[in-house]
């Protein structure tokens, strides 16, 4: 433990720092460590009290007197936890309070107590479900979270190896029963399959170490080619981001998810929904309109396919002009009226039409709608749906597409220059 004492006095001499500390054995010998490193002055204790056990509440009274007793400051908080999902919640609630405690004392390093055997288990557990690259690389010792650093001094240390330094230093700790039994994946695996591992080879823990920066190694070069990908080949404008299925389709199909994944990562996407997603690109139509998650939808036509958080849905719109004015229509387009103009104007630019009679209506237009055409003197009705086919407008224009209706005839297309 003697190189953990001096990096520690190395990173954290000048710094304040906050401690998760359960009261474990793990987090006790992270204290007691920080205690030999001479840091106390620098310390800030965070204590969670998760009020599952009739121990927690003598956990944190203990921790309580410690502190007092040693002049270190101490934060703390007691959990009302649901009866469903209970790790996930408390994790989340353990690590806002951890925030929360950092932010209060403008600390930049909070300290976790995670060992070799917490390690191991993690990769374990989503090898078991699934996970990234980056998860199955496990738990890393340092990583900046919200401006943060998560530093783990002793994720390369048993839990033997703890246990043995907390003897030897009379180190008071409290054991979590609930460790023991396996109500919980981590702890079946903890108690029935990591003791096979160890017996197969008593090397485990530079195993586990190499196989985490191996992995971790691997997703950092996956992280720098995505990130070129990303900026050399995808359009991001507004709320849709736009891929080229040519370009996308000569990827890896490795590459394909991976990208993906990451260019929605904000919308926590899981494997299911890139599967569809998958299946969409490569389906033979050539064009899909439907929704991936609530708020996320997806769009393929044509030579590239998008996402948007834009409605997919046409909405019903109709407005009367039965005066000369300006009228404000939707997506800021606006139509002015007088005897001997109409034109449409946008932030782009103003198209002028022909003088059209009061009084008409101007809508969304329709499925079935025609106009009238003339070709060589010749006149003809063509649909409005062929037409914005040919100029190729994007599924998202098409819904927004607005006619004029005089006498129950479509006579023009707003916004439309057609030949």
């Amino acid at each position: 433990m003697n190189s953990i004492i001096k990096e520690l006095q190395y990173k954290l001499s000048n710094n304040k720092f906050v401690i998760a500390c359960s009261t474990g054995p793990d987090s006790m010998c992270l204290v007691e460590l920080c205690k030999q490193a001479n840091l106390l002055n620098n310390m800030i204790i965070a204590h969670v009290n998760h009020g599952l056990r009739e121990e927690s509440n003598i956990e944190e009274e203990y921790i309580t007197s410690y502190c007092k007793e040693s002049n270190i400051i101490l934060e703390k908080k007691k959990l009302n936890l649901p009866k469903s999902n209970i790790e996930a919640v408390a994790r989340q609630e353990r690590y806002n309070f951890f925030q929360d405690v950092c932010n209060k004392y403008d600390v930049k390093y909070l300290l976790l107590g995670h060992n070799a055997d917490d390690n191991l288990e993690t990769i374990l557990m989503r090898l078991i479900k699934g996970s990234s690259l980056a998860g199955y690389s496990g738990i890393k010792q340092e990583f900046i979270y919200n401006g943060i650093t998560l530093y783990r001094p002793l994720i390369n240390k048993s839990k033997q190896e703890i246990l043995d330094f907390n003897d030897k230093n009379n180190v008071k700790y409290f054991i979590d029963k609930t460790n023991l039994e396996n109500d919980f994946t981590r702890s079946r695996i903890r108690n029935t399959i990591t003791p096979l591992l160890k017996e197969e080879n008593p090397n485990w823990i530079n195993a586990v170490k190499y196989y985490s920066e191996s992995i971790d190694g691997a997703n950092s070069i996956l992280f720098k080619e995505l990130e070129r990908l990303e900026k050399e080949f995808v359009i991001y404008k507004e709320d849709t981001i736009i891929i080229k299925n040519d370009w996308f389709l000569k990827l890896d199909i490795y590459i394909q998810k991976e990208l993906l994944f990451d260019i929605l990562k904000q919308y926590k996407l899981s494997l299911i929904n890139i599967q569809t997603i998958f299946d969409h690109i490569y389906n033979s139509k050539d064009r899909i309109i439907t929704n991936i998650i609530d708020g996320l939808n997806f769009i393929k036509e044509y030579d590239y396919f998008l996402f948007t958080t834009k409605s997919i849905l046409k909405e019903d719109y109709c407005l009367m002009v039965d005066k000369n004015d300006k009228y404000n229509l939707k997506n800021n387009n606006i139509l002015e009226v007088n005897e001997n103009i109409c034109y449409l104007s946008n932030n782009k630019e103003s198209i002028c039409y022909n003088s059209i009679k009061l009084p008409f209506i101007v809508r969304n237009y329709k499925d079935g709608d025609k106009i009238k055409r003339i070709s060589k003197e010749k006149e003809y009705y063509q649909k409005i749906s062929n037409i914005l086919t040919t100029l190729k407008l994007p599924y998202l224009d098409r819904i927004n597409t607005l006619v004029i209706e005089k006498d129950n005839e479509v006579v023009a297309i707003l916004g439309l220059k057609i030949k």
